[in-house]
C-alpha cells in the first residue's frame, strides 16, 4: 500500500487481556492509571525515582506521522489524517480496524517522575520517542540514560520489526531511535517483549518462534559485540509451555527470573510466575513457582518488576477493570505474601592492603570500586593506614582501582559470578602502589645501638638485611640515611651521635656488597623530633632512623603494563595478621574442582554468556564443515597446528584447564607482554562427543574464560577477540589463539 509507506514489519507490546482489586498491594495514582485506558508495561529506574509506562487506545496520543519525510499530521485535514492511519493500522494488524484513534495498536510512552513525592510529576514526550505508530519501552540498558523501545523507525517514516535504543539527552530530549540488531530475529505473532540484564550481557525475549512450543515462548540473547545480539535460544521446556510465556523480568544478579504465563494451575487468566537459573546454559531452570495471592488475582497479572534491593514489586492488573500499574511493598509482610527471593551465596568480602612496590609500607590510599560495566566507580573506600575491608553482594564483574597522589597503580577486575562457584568468601589482595616521587620514606624498625655509641646491635641486623635486598632487588635505587636522637644530652654531642650511626649503618650495607655511592647519610640529632621530648615513651619514638629514596631507578615515563601486577589470595588469617607470600590466585581457571558447591561439573567460567555466534567477517579462511539443523551455531573443522600461534588445552567435558596448559597460558601472557602491538582471536574447540552432549555455545565459554583471565593479567581487553565461530575436531578440546592481521 504505497499511502502507507514503507511500513513493512511491527511489534505491539504484550499486555493481558482480562477484571475487583483485593488488599495488600496498592495501585498507583490516577495520573498515572485511568479508567478509560490500558497502562502497561512499567519500567523503573533503578534508583525508583522515574517510572516510564505506556497507555493504550488514548486519545491524547502523538500523531506525529511521517511519510516520505512529510509529516501528514501537519499537512493533512484531521479526516484524511484519520484515514491515512486506519490504513496503516490496518495493515499492521492484518485485520480491518475501524477506529484507530481506540485500537490497541496505538501505544505511547509516558513518564512519571518523584519530585515532592513518588511518581507525582507526569508528563507525555513528543517525537521522536513517540510518533502515531506503536511506542513503547522495554528495558534499560546498562546506562540508564539509553533504554529499549519496541520496533524500528526509518527518518522516511518507515516501520521494521525489531527494537531500538533511544537516548535521553543531557538537555533532556531524546535522541532519534537507533535500531539494535538480534540475528535470525523473527516472530509469528506481532507482540513481543524484551528485558536486559544490568550488566547489558543478556537480552530475554518473548517471541513465537518455529522451534517454540506453542504460544509465546521465552528465549535469551547474548551480545556479540557492540549493538550484535545472538540468534535466539529458547530457554527450554522447563520454563516454556504450549500457553504463552511473556513480560520476562530478570534481578540484577542474573539469577532468578520473573514472567507471566496463562499455564494451567494459577487463579486465572496470566499469571506471575518465578524460576530460578541452575548454572551457566540459561537452558537449566528450577520449576517455575506461582507467587502467592494478592500479588496473582483470577484477573491477568503480568509484567513484573522487581527493585533491588527486592523490597517492591510493581506488575500490571486487570483486576479493576482496564489494565492498571500496581505495587506490592514487601517490607514487613509476612513471608506468605512476599516471594522468597533465592540468594545464592551472602556478599563477597575483599580486604587487604595498598602498598609502596619499592618499600614494602602500607600507603594510605582511596581504593574506588563499582560495576566494570560503569563508566564511573559508584563507592570510595578511604584507608587512612592502607589497609580497606569492602562486602559486594552484587553478582557481576567489579573493578577496585587503589588511587594515592604520586603513586602509579593497576586495578583489579574482578568476577564474582566465578569467585562464587567456589565455598570461600573472603579474599585477600595487595594492590601494589608505585611511587612516582623522588622521595619516598621509610622508618627502619627495630634498629639498636650499643648505649651512647654508634655500634649497631646485632639485633638489628634482620631489619638490615632486608633494607639491604630491597636495594639489590632495585640496582637503580639510591638513598639517604637520616640519624635522630631524642633531645637529652649536648647538642653538638646528639649531632654527631646520630651522624655516626648513620654512617655505621651505611659501612654495614656496604659489607654487604651495596655501592657506597647508592648510600648518602646525614644526621639532625634532636632537632627533628615526631613528638613532644616530654616522656619516655615519646623520646623513644624520637630515636629513630629513616631512609629517603632520593632515586628509584625507575625511567621518567612508566608503562602501565610495567607497574606490578595486584596480588589476590584466599583468606586465611585476620587481616591485621595476613602477611602471607604471594600466591597469585588463578580467577578463571582450575586445575580441580574440591571447592566446588555444586556437584555439577560445570565451573569456573560461570557466568560470561555463551555467545553463538556466525559469519565473523575478520575470521581466517577455513573448510567449513555443515553445521547441525538445531544448533544454531557455526562449526568449523581445522588443523589445529597450521596456523594457531598457542594452544591451551581443556579437560574434556569441562571447563577446566588441563595442568600442562597453565605453562602455554603463561608463554601467552609473556608474548603479549613482549609485543604490546600484537592483537589475538580465540578460537574455542570442542570435540564432536563434547558437541553432542553440551549446550549449544559451551566451547565458546572456553574462549570467554582464557579472555578473562588475559584481562586479569592486564592484558587490554581491546587486544583479545572472541571468534564468531567454534571449532570441532576429534582431539583434545580447548583454545587456541591466532594472530589478528
Amino acid at each position: 500500500m504505497k499511502r502507507g509507506g514503507k511500513l513493512a514489519w511491527f511489534l505491539l507490546f504484550l499486555h493481558a487481556w482480562t477484571l475487583p482489586a483485593q488488599q495488600g498491594i496498592e495501585k498507583l495514582g490516577p495520573s498515572i492509571n485511568s479508567d478509560a485506558y490500558d497502562e502497561i508495561s512499567p519500567v523503573i529506574s533503578r534508583d525508583g525515582q522515574i517510572l516510564y509506562f505506556t497507555r493504550v487506545g488514548s486519545a491524547d496520543f502523538n500523531r506525529t506521522l511521517i511519510q516520505e519525510e512529510i509529516d501528514l499530521s501537519k499537512t493533512e485535514t484531521d479526516s484524511t489524517y484519520l484515514v491515512v492511519l486506519k490504513e496503516i493500522y490496518s495493515q499492521i494488524a492484518g485485520r480491518r480496524i475501524e477506529s484507530p484513534v481506540s485500537a490497541s495498536i496505538n501505544q505511547d510512552i509516558w513518564i512519571a517522575e518523584s519530585r515532592d513525592q513518588l511518581f507525582d510529576q507526569v508528563y507525555h514526550p513528543g517525537f521522536p520517542i513517540n510518533n502515531a505508530l506503536p511506542n513503547s519501552v522495554c528495558s534499560l540498558s546498562p546506562d540508564e540514560n539509553r533504554m529499549i523501545v519496541i520496533n524500528q523507525f526509518g527518518r522516511d517514516g518507515s516501520l521494521y520489526k525489531g527494537f531500538s535504543v533511544i537516548e535521553r539527552q543531557v538537555d533532556g530530549a531524546f535522541a532519534f531511535p537507533e535500531p539494535i540488531h538480534i540475528r535470525d530475529h523473527y516472530s509469528n505473532s506481532p507482540e513481543v517483549n524484551l528485558c536486559m540484564t544490568r550488566d547489558g550481557d543478556v537480552i530475554l525475549l518473548s517471541v513465537n518462534r518455529n522451534d517454540g512450543r506453542g504460544d509465546n515462548d521465552l528465549y535469551v540473547c547474548f551480545r556479540v559485540k557492540n549493538n550484535l545480539w545472538s540468534e535466539p535460544l529458547n530457554l527450554g521446556s522447563v520454563i516454556n509451555t504450549p500457553f504463552r510465556e511473556i513480560t520476562p523480568f530478570i534481578t540484577d544478579d542474573k539469577t532468578t527470573l520473573f514472567f507471566a504465563s496463562n499455564r494451567p494451575g494459577g487463579p486465572g487468566g496470566m499469571d506471575i510466575y518465578m524460576s530460578r537459573r541452575l548454572d551457566f546454559s540459561w537452558t537449566q531452570w528450577s520449576a517455575p513457582e506461582l507467587l502467592n495471592p494478592p500479588i496473582n488475582s483470577i484477573f491477568d497479572d503480568s509484567n513484573p518488576v522487581l527493585m533491588d534491593p527486592y523490597t517492591r514489586l510493581y506488575l500490571t492488573s486487570r483486576r479493576d477493570g482496564t489494565s492498571d500499574i500496581f505495587v506490592a511493598d514487601f517490607a514487613g509482610k509476612s513471608p506468605d505474601f512476599r516471594p522468597e527471593i533465592p540468594f545464592l551465596s551472602p556478599p563477597m568480602v575483599f580486604r587487604g592492603r595498598m602498598i609502596n612496590s619499592l618499600t614494602g609500607e602500607a600507603v594510605a590510599s582511596n581504593l574506588t570500586y563499582g560495576p566494570s560495566r560503569m563508566k564511573k566507580h559508584e563507592n570510595t573506600f578511604k584507608s587512612p593506614d592502607g589497609l580497606f575491608e569492602i562486602s559486594i553482594d552484587k553478582k557481576e564483574k567489579y573493578r577496585l582501582t587503589p588511587y594515592k597522589e604520586g603513586f602509579a597503580s593497576k586495578g583489579l577486575l574482578i568476577d564474582i559470578p566465578l569467585l562464587d562457584q567456589f565455598d570461600n568468601r573472603i579474599y585477600d589482595i595487595d594492590f601494589l602502589m608505585f611511587p612516582l616521587e623522588k622521595e619516598q620514606k621509610i622508618e627502619l624498625k627495630n634498629i639498636y645501638f650499643e648505649k651512647g655509641t654508634p655500634v649497631v646491635s646485632p639485633s638489628s641486623f634482620e631489619s638490615l638485611d632486608g633494607l639491604a635486598a630491597l636495594l639489590n632487588q632495585n640496582p637503580g635505587m639510591q638513598i639517604r640515611i637520616e640519624g635522630h636522637t631524642d633531645s637529652v644530652g649536648k647538642f653538638y654531642e646528639l649531632l654527631d651521635l646520630s651522624r655516626n650511626r648513620s654512617n655505621a649503618i651505611k659501612k654495614y650495607l656496604v659489607g654487604k656488597g651495596i655501592m657506597s655511592g647508592r648510600v648518602s647519610t646525614a644526621g639532625y640529632g634532636g632537632t627533628r623530633p615526631i613528638a613532644p621530648n616530654d616522656t619516655e615513651e615519646n623520646r623513644a619514638q624520637n630515636r629513630r632512623v629513616e631512609v629517603i629514596v632520593t632515586r628509584s631507578g625507575a625511567p621518567s615515563k612508566v608503562q602501565y603494563k610495567d607497574l606490578p601486577d595486584p596480588v589476590i589470595r584466599k583468606a586465611s588469617v585476620p587481616l591485621a595478621q595476613a602477611n602471607p607470600p604471594i600466591e597469585p590466585l588463578p580467577m578463571t581457571v582450575s586445575r580441580s574442582l574440591p571447592e566446588m558447591r555444586t556437584k555439577t561439573k560445570q565451573n569456573p567460567v560461570a557466568d560470561p554468556p555463551i555467545r553463538n555466534r556466525r559469519d565473523s567477517p575478520d575470521e581466517v579462511s577455513r573448510p567449513s564443515k555443515k553445521p547441525s539443523q538445531n544448533s544454531g551455531l557455526s562449526i568449523t573443522s581445522h588443523d589445529r597446528k597450521s596456523q594457531a600461534v598457542y594452544t591451551i588445552d581443556f579437560i574434556p567435558g569441562q571447563l577446566a584447564l588441563l595442568q600442562n596448559a597453565f605453562a602455554e597460558m603463561q608463554k601467552l601472557i609473556e608474548f603479549l607482554n613482549r609485543n604490546p602491538e600484537k592483537k589475538i582471536r580465540l578460537s574455542g574447540v570442542c570435540n564432536s562427543q563434547e558437541f553432542s552432549t553440551k549446550p549449544a555455545g559451551f566451547c565458546l565459554q572456553r574462549a570467554l574464560g582464557i579472555k578473562e583471565y588475559l584481562v586479569y593479567k592486564s592484558v587490554d581487553p581491546s587486544r583479545v577477540a572472541i571468534s564468531e565461530e567454534f571449532l570441532m575436531g576429534e582431539g583434545t578440546p580447548g583454545v587456541m589463539v591466532f594472530l589478528q592481521d
